[in-house]
């Protein structure tokens, strides 16, 4: 299992500053805390956040963070980008939890 990390970019004079966050294979019950628990220590480091990567597989613990993340980020006024590159049963598993939203940006 690959970690999924977020990066923060250097901040360029007048520019957001800009977290990557980087999903790799697998966002299940195993690495989401761990997910949340980086994403919490670095969040007030980024304006924007670019989710990006290619999940294979995802569980609702894993979904429930990819929420959580997207709700916080939204509360906090700042913006998300998303490229998550996702399977088409992985894709309808999200749609029918009810949160398509995660796939939206803002």
């Amino acid at each position: 299992m690959k970690k999924n990390t977020i990066e923060i970019s250097t901040e360029k004079k007048g520019e957001l500053r800009k977290g990557i966050l980087t999903l790799e294979s697998e966002l299940t019950f195993a690495n989401a805390k761990e997910l949340l628990d980086n994403y919490m220590a670095k969040m007030d480091k980024f304006d924007t956040l670019v989710m990006q990567g290619n999940v294979e597989l995802i569980d609702l613990t894993g979904i429930q963070a990819l929420y959580s993340i997207r709700k916080s980020l939204k509360e906090n006024k700042k913006t998300i980008a998303i490229g998550i590159k996702i399977n088409e049963d992985t894709k309808n598993l999200v749609l029918r939890s009810g949160f398509k939203e995660i796939f939206e940006t803002f």
